[in-house]
């Protein structure tokens, strides 16, 4: 029975943080100066809050103005090209100056 108690308390004694444990553990908690480097209140005002958050664009939106965007491209481009038109009148002036007797 001896020998169980001796077992006993040498496992138990083994499992006590020792001089060396204890200023490891002492050195990976927190300073005051770890503390001075964190957010405040006042720090934390400029974030946005869940009200916020309601108020951003969502997916279904963001999809939508693309959309918008791409019909309003679609739209300049089609204004802007005129190669169709241009040719039309290239041929009209070769039949006018083939009229009045003029080689291009």
């Amino acid at each position: 029975m001896a020998n169980l108690t001796r077992e006993y308390f040498d496992r138990k004694i083994g499992a006590l943080v020792t001089k060396d444990g204890l200023k490891k553990e002492l050195r990976d908690l927190v300073t005051k100066g770890d503390i001075k480097n964190f957010a405040t209140k006042d720090d934390l005002k400029n974030f946005a809050t869940k009200d916020d958050i309601k108020n951003f664009a969502t997916r279904d939106d963001l999809n939508e103005l693309a959309a918008m965007i791409s019909r309003g491209f679609e739209e300049i481009i089609r204004k802007l090209d005129v190669r169709e038109r241009v040719e039309r009148l290239e041929k009209k002036v070769s039949k006018i100056m083939e009229v009045i007797n003029l080689r291009v």
